[in-house]
């Protein structure tokens, strides 16, 4: 968190330790809990920048929250947080599948685009990431509703159904209910 108390600050910090731990070993992830940016200014807090730190979660292998986050958000925010905990748990199967092909092949369960998609210009890529080698996610890191989404060559089919052919860059609208990812076709 800057000295000006900024904890939107936080959320781009903990995507990119998360990206740069995958590089390192399969199962390393950023601890939150231990993070006292969090904890020491829980006034500076608020709900959305919560939400935003539970939708990236719900597409990573393990989900963690810093505070409890019933007691903090409004009933539309709570709700909102509820239906990504519920993501996350419909996820398992995939993220039980990716872990044991860690487990075998010493990858990252959460790769860098760069490992996966080498010589296509994600060597600087630090807000989105691969969930295993199927699920492209694009987590929204900053208080803004906007983002830019670079997919690589490929057939994508995105969170809301819609089909793209990478490589494709493109600014989406990113509602606070709203988790950008992208699976892989072929």
């Amino acid at each position: 968190m800057d000295k000006k108390g900024n904890a939107w600050d936080l959320l781009p910090v903990l995507l990119s330790k998360a990206i740069s731990l995958g590089l390192q070993q399969p199962y390393a992830f950023p601890d939150i809990i231990n993070d006292s940016s969090f904890t020491e200014n829980r006034n500076l807090l608020d709900g959305r920048l919560i939400v935003r730190l539970c939708q990236m979660q719900s597409l990573m292998p393990v989900m963690q929250f810093p505070l409890m986050v019933w007691r903090v958000l409004d009933p539309e925010l709570k709700a909102i947080c509820g239906l990504y905990i519920r993501f996350h748990e419909q996820m398992k199967r995939y993220i039980l599948q990716i872990a044991l092909s860690s487990t075998e092949t010493n990858s990252p369960m959460i790769q860098h685009m760069d490992k996966l998609f080498p010589n296509q210009g994600f060597s600087a890529c630090e807000d989105q990431y691969m969930l295993g080698d199927r699920y492209l996610v694009a987590p929204m890191i900053t208080s803004n509703n906007k983002r830019i989404v670079k997919l690589p060559a490929g057939k994508w089919q995105d969170d809301e159904g819609n089909v793209f052919y990478g490589p494709k860059i493109m600014e989406i609208l990113v509602p606070i209910d709203r988790l950008p990812f992208y699976m892989l076709l072929k």
